[in-house]
């Protein structure tokens, strides 16, 4: 596992400043960053399950409108 910066985070999902994905991890539509000395990074794993996420809501293969939902989701599949 990997944690990646936050300029790795956009060339990995898109564009956005660092304020909204502050907010759209404190309105848990994102996954929230891990403290790395005095930066915050996220686990690439996260970012990667956070991708496929965003495919499963476009083409309608789960309703998790949250990101937690999602991480629950899936774990349950997978101890099935």
């Amino acid at each position: 596992m990997r944690l990646l910066s936050h300029d790795q985070v956009n060339e990995l999902t898109g564009k956005r400043s660092r304020i909204q994905r502050w907010r759209d991890a404190k309105a848990d539509r994102f996954p929230p960053p891990v403290r790395d000395g005095d930066r915050k990074r996220w686990p690439d794993t996260e970012i990667e399950s956070y991708v496929r996420w965003r495919i499963a809501v476009r083409d309608g293969a789960t309703k998790a409108t949250r990101w937690s939902e999602w991480v629950a989701e899936q774990a349950e599949e997978a101890a099935a």
